[in-house]
């Protein structure tokens, strides 16, 4: 019974002066000479601005805690201030008639929250809380987010990774009234396993780590805090290039579902009133992750100090979390969120919005240990910790359910609507911040941006480049082994993707449960939808083409996304995205160029969107992935990370009984290549391993006929036109028929030899289909609007065989087992 429980947590809360916690008050004439010696990320028109509201309007000297909460409400990783500055946008040396340059305000409002519609009437919570939310039913919503923790995982691989996947968790958690995570997703983007190409002697430049060393910690990392948690993971990738050593990318994200309503409200609305008290519940105060916020807004240089890594704790989580989805269930929270990046600060901070107003003891708050500063109780990034707006009434209810399950909560203070966030410190006041210039006095900033048009790179895989190739059968074995597209079965196995009972799209697929899947696939009549619902959840990664065009780049990573979702049974229509931006500091060298090529991949989001209709509910930015150091010969290294976009994405599968294999699972069935014909061999992963005298202009592709052709994939699947589909992808229309012959290892026979842009060539809408020969003309049909090729025929002889090469299948699963590392 509540109230009965025998758990008994230890008292460390802090007793005599002697462990009391101090605050500073800074001198207004020194506090620039202070924030310039601190981690707070401030640019100097944002310390002119607190230094003359100190001065002029509040007439008074400010605390350390006062400035260190403004530096992380103010942190680009907080602010996004990159994407909410006015631009002067040009282009020049593209073409002989260089557009007018054209003023853009906001990046963020012009080409990405402006993709949701009033038509869109499904997006029920875009861009305002944890988490964006569809209306899936009418008895559930469903909620995702992408984060990114390539900062902290550069500096503590696993501790980076595991509180990168816990915390987007929390923000699942947080979102509405609370939502239970029910899938996850990973993206590894690390440097070169096999060797260090920008140090002479082969070493990493001081104060990196070896790319080897952090793929298996982000790795564990994720595993920890995904299986611990007990929450699937069933979608992600792997991609190694270079400049991914000085910042490895890592992204973490999680798909939630809520039920629609909590009794007579909306699960999905925060609805906290003055007088609400604030508690915080779950783990404690510690010194880890004091100013992850703002250090995840500079560039990796100069000395680090490790405090600003969180240390994470999923089996806290988990009891945090069934707590407070009981909690929910009981109607005990108007409000809740998570403290991640710059913790209460930022967590009852922004919840004080609701109500215009937060009085806060910060003493209240439980430690890990004595020793804490004022300014780092109130900042630090402790993990496994949520804020919660709870009414007064429900208070003690409230205390005694987290009581019953082994969740330690505080009651820190109340709701209020005096128009200040307002700590105190054993009764003393230690900050008093108005809400209105927390939140919207940081000064917008302008920025010039110029697209100098697309260049040609450098290889990626500089020491693995063939000079002499062999066939183009042969040549794909040695793609399909190369570790952006080889098997990553030994890594994936270590996931749970069977936890909740609800995953139908696994990983792997075939007899052989060797094959990749198109997309991961959850049951959603387990988690209280429709029956034989489900959700597919995909994404698209194409940064090795921002080189050229991050326009094209980012609508290439667009269509992937949605043609993962697409083979997995979803409904093109009704489909949600997400963006996430990495790029190098665009405040370093070459800044104006990186910042055109920030516009170029915008426009690109804004013009798919629109064409393909489909609404960006969430997203996320890490601006500042630049690393300045130097390498063991005291040279100066400097790596830039290749500017990257993941677009993440769920979709509705109408009924999973659709589901297709994407391996082949008859012999005699007709295969087509369904899609848009490449046109070059540029971006290709072709291009990167051997030099080829063919074409790598950059190519025109008919994104309009790339719609109809999803559009008609679907119409095939719910007809049950086909037997099996495979998105093509990295490594062109041959890996993708070597995918499909592992699984059941069915072979294929092709009626003619391919050429190398067709057979190499990575052009959006593409599929591989198998078809029964009775479906041939039901097939043939429905595809005569699109384009459609005709391939050959499958065997029950595990071989790829065409008119002039043979390769047996044993082959092609050695190359596809070769071992990352």
């Amino acid at each position: 019974m509540p109230g009965k429980s025998k758990w008994k947590f230890p008292d460390l809360f802090l007793k005599d002066q002697s462990d009391k916690a101090t605050f500073d008050v800074i001198e207004i004439n020194k506090l620039d000479t202070w924030i310039q010696g601190n981690l707070l990320a401030f640019n100097q028109t944002e310390i002119d601005v607190i230094i003359d509201y100190y001065k002029n309007q509040l007439k008074r000297n400010p605390t350390d805690v006062e400035i260190e909460v403004i530096a992380q409400t103010w942190s680009e990783h907080c602010k996004h201030k990159i994407f909410a500055a006015d631009y002067q946008y040009s282009e020049s040396k593209y073409d002989a008639k260089s557009i007018t340059p054209k003023k853009i305000s906001s990046l963020f409002s012009t080409f990405i929250k402006s993709t949701v519609k009033p038509h869109h009437k499904d997006c029920v919570s875009v861009f305002h809380d944890n988490a964006g939310v569809m209306r899936w039913d009418e008895s559930i919503d469903l909620c995702i987010k992408v984060e990114t923790h390539n900062s902290p995982s550069a500096l503590d691989p696993f501790s980076g990774a595991v509180t990168g996947v816990l915390g987007v968790q929390r923000d699942i958690m947080g979102t509405g009234r609370g939502a239970k995570p029910i899938a996850n997703m990973d993206v590894f983007c690390v440097g070169r396993l096999d060797d260090y190409p920008l140090a002479s002697d082969g070493e990493c430049p001081d104060k990196l780590l070896h790319p080897k060393t952090i793929l298996m910690g982000v790795h564990k990392g994720v595993e920890e805090g995904g299986n611990k948690m007990g929450v699937p993971t069933v979608n992600g990738s792997f991609q190694f290039h270079p400049n991914y050593a000085g910042k490895p990318l890592i992204y973490v994200g999680s798909v939630g579902v809520m039920p629609r309503n909590i009794g007579s409200v909306e699960c999905v609305n925060k609805e906290i009133l003055c007088g609400d008290f604030a508690y915080v519940g779950g783990g404690r105060l510690g010194r880890d992750g004091i100013h992850g916020a703002t250090f995840s807004s500079l560039s990796m240089e100069g000395e680090i100090p490790a405090s600003v890594v969180q240390i994470g704790d999923p089996i806290t989580q988990k009891k945090l979390l069934d707590f407070t989805l009981k909690a929910r269930d009981k109607g005990l929270i108007r409000g809740l969120t998570d403290n991640g990046a710059g913790g209460v600060s930022s967590s009852l901070g922004e919840l004080a919005q609701y109500t215009n107003g937060i009085t806060i003891a910060i003493d209240k708050h439980p430690l890990k240990y004595t020793g804490l500063k004022c300014f780092e109780m109130v900042i630090s990034e402790s993990q496994e910790r949520m804020s919660y707006a709870i009414p007064p009434e429900k208070a003690k209810e409230f205390e005694n359910l987290a009581h019953a399950m082994g969740v330690e909560v505080s009651k820190l203070g109340e709701f209020n609507n005096k128009g200040n966030f307002t700590i105190t410190y054993n009764n003393e006041l230690i900050a008093d911040l108005p809400l209105e210039f927390l939140h919207e006095a940081c000064p917008k900033m302008s920025l010039t941006a110029e697209w100098q048009g697309p260049s040609h790179p450098e290889y990626w895989y500089r020491k693995l480049k063939h000079k002499t190739k062999t066939t183009i059968a042969k040549d794909a074995l040695t793609l399909l082994a190369s570790p952006n597209i080889c098997s990553k079965e030994d890594w994936v196995r270590v996931y749970d993707h069977e936890v909740q009972g609800a995953s139908i799209g696994k990983p792997f697929q075939g007899k052989t449960m060797q094959a990749p899947s198109n997309s991961g696939v959850i049951d959603l009549e387990m988690h209280g939808g429709k029956e034989n619902t489900a959700l597919a959840i995909g994404h698209g990664f194409s940064a090795k083409l921002s080189c050229y065009d991050t326009y094209w780049m980012a609508q290439i990573a667009i269509d992937e996304c949605i043609r993962n979702l697409v083979a997995s049974g979803a409904n093109p229509k009704k489909i949600a995205l997400l963006d996430n931006f990495c790029w190098p500091n665009p405040f370093l060298e070459t800044s104006k160029h990186r910042l055109g090529q920030l516009v170029r991949a915008n426009e690109a989001i804004k013009d798919m969107a629109t064409l393909f209709d489909l609404p960006f509910i969430s997203g996320k930015d890490s601006m500042k992935n630049s690393f300045q150091g130097i390498n063991k010969a005291k040279a100066k290294v400097a790596i830039d990370v290749e500017p990257s976009l993941l677009i993440s994405g769920i979709g509705y599968v109408e009924d999973h009984r659709h589901l297709l294999p994407s391996s082949f699972v008859n012999d005699g069935d007709n295969i087509y290549f369904v899609g848009l014909s490449p046109q070059s061999l540029l971006g290709s992963e072709y291009s990167y391993y051997f030099e080829t005298s063919e074409d790598l202009k950059v190519p025109q592709y008919d994104f309009i006929k790339a719609k109809e052709i999803h559009d008609v994939i679907y119409q095939l699947i719910t007809a049950n036109c086909l037997q099996s589909i495979h998105d093509i992808s990295d490594g062109g229309l041959i890996c993708a028929l070597y995918e499909s012959m592992i699984g059941n290892h069915i072979g294929c026979e092709l009626t003619s030899d391919l050429d190398m842009v067709r057979a190499f060539g990575e052009a959006p809408a593409g599929y591989i289909v198998s078809v029964k020969k009775s479906d041939k003309e039901k097939f043939e049909s429905m595809t005569a609007i699109i384009p459609t090729v005709f391939l050959g025929k499958t065997t029950g002889v595990f071989e790829f065989k065409s008119p002039n090469e043979l390769i047996k299948g044993e082959k092609i699963v050695e190359a596809w087992r070769t071992p990352l590392c």
